[in-house]
């Protein structure tokens, strides 16, 4: 079995750029973007560290916007269920009232 040359990603580069005079300095330009990128300038790192502090700024609005929202759910689940035990009392007082206070007969007759 053989290995096709040009399926090599380097053996195509090479092989055009003996047909082509302009792609070596494709090449070499290539290599240089791949060495810049590593280290960073001094205005790049500034716009990171900035870009860093937005996002954070921008995560902690979302964490503080979520907090509020279960906030106001917890605060009407409790709602609810005093509403409910206020309720439940108030129907237990009036049959507790009405069981336990005789009827006055009336006095027309």
């Amino acid at each position: 079995m053989t290995t096709d040359v040009l399926a090599l990603p380097e053996a195509r580069y090479q092989l055009e750029a003996r047909h082509l005079p302009g792609l070596r300095r494709f090449g070499a330009q290539r290599k240089a973007k791949v060495l810049m990128t590593e280290t960073y300038s001094k205005a790049r790192h500034k716009a990171e560290i900035a870009f860093g502090n937005l996002q954070t700024e921008f995560f902690s609005k979302n964490n503080a916007v979520e907090e509020l929202a279960s906030q106001a759910l917890a605060r009407g689940a409790k709602t609810l269920r005093l509403r409910e035990a206020r309720l439940a009392k108030e129907e237990a007082a009036r049959l507790a009232a009405s069981t336990t206070a005789p009827l006055k007969p009336s006095k027309g007759g």
